[in-house]
């Protein structure tokens, strides 16, 4: 049996975790509002095969993502090494407003909160004499062909020597601009596009520092497309299920020992170049 650990509460989270404790995995399910997460829990574990369990997880709160990380490493679950770790938590600013508060929150949120949850995480995914999955859903949304081409933070984050503290700074810059109002400094307006540009950084460079300690963690993005959820305020048109199709794929090693791709339909993207 599978043991996966898993967060984000509905939309496309449930259908991945209703995906993969259908194929008898244990899912640990995370979300911020408790009551919320317990009865997701519980109404699937009596559908699937699998057994799914609940633990509460704020992705902006390092208190939070601490006691999940004991709780892994301790195997407070009962479910053995982590084979996989999905990091679908992600914020989006509804209408056209771009603030320096919205372009704070979605970093915060959709790079921020992936960095420091799978930092936490990776040691229970190196423990693991199998090899593990690190998947992050990002999006297409995170096109770095939409920054200036003459900005040198295009090159910078799809750099292959991009360190941690760069890509933090680079981040920071953007909301700094923002901030500053006016000139963006070749940003795109999109504060929910350069976060998932970040976050897909993130992907690239943890991929290289695995690969490089030979840890047998499997680390990928993935886009699930434009799905109808609450963030898309309903008008995707894929379902839920067709959006988790690609991160259930990678989670249970569709990319085999390819680390760092960026994937959409099961088919990698060029993240370099853009798309």
């Amino acid at each position: 049996m599978g043991k996966w650990m898993h967060a984000l509460l509905h939309g496309i989270g449930l259908a991945i975790t209703r995906a993969l404790a259908t194929s008898g995995a244990t899912v640990v399910l995370t979300a911020r509002n408790s009551d919320l997460g317990r009865a997701a829990a519980e109404s699937l574990s009596a559908s699937v095969a699998g057994k799914v369990v609940f633990h509460p997880l704020d992705v902006t709160s390092s208190s939070s993502i601490a006691a999940l990380a004991d709780a892994v490493s301790s195997n407070a679950f009962g479910a053995g090494p982590l084979d996989a770790l999905v990091c679908n938590a992600g914020w989006a600013a509804k209408g056209s407003a771009f603030t320096p508060d919205i372009a704070r929150q979605s970093l915060d949120v959709n790079y921020k909160g992936v960095r420091d949850v799978s930092r936490a995480l990776l040691p229970a995914l190196r423990a693991n004499p199998g090899g593990s999955q690190l998947v992050v859903v990002s999006s297409r949304s995170g096109n770095v062909g939409q920054i200036a081409a003459d900005a040198p933070q295009r090159a910078r984050l799809a750099a292959t020597d991009l360190g941690q503290a760069e890509l933090d700074r680079l981040a920071d810059s953007f909301v700094e601009a923002v901030e500053a109002g006016g000139d963006l400094r070749g940003w795109p307006r999109t504060a929910y596009g350069v976060s998932k540009m970040a976050a897909t950084a993130q992907v690239r460079l943890l991929a290289r520092e695995e690969a490089a300690a030979g840890s047998g963690v499997v680390v990928s993005a993935c886009c699930p497309g434009y799905v109808n959820t609450d963030m898309t305020s309903g008008r995707g048109h894929l379902t839920v299920e067709e959006g988790a199709d690609t991160p259930v794929w990678l989670a249970s090693g569709g990319a085999g020992t390819r680390s760092g791709g960026m994937w959409a339909e099961r088919k990698e993207l060029d993240f370099a170049k853009g798309w």
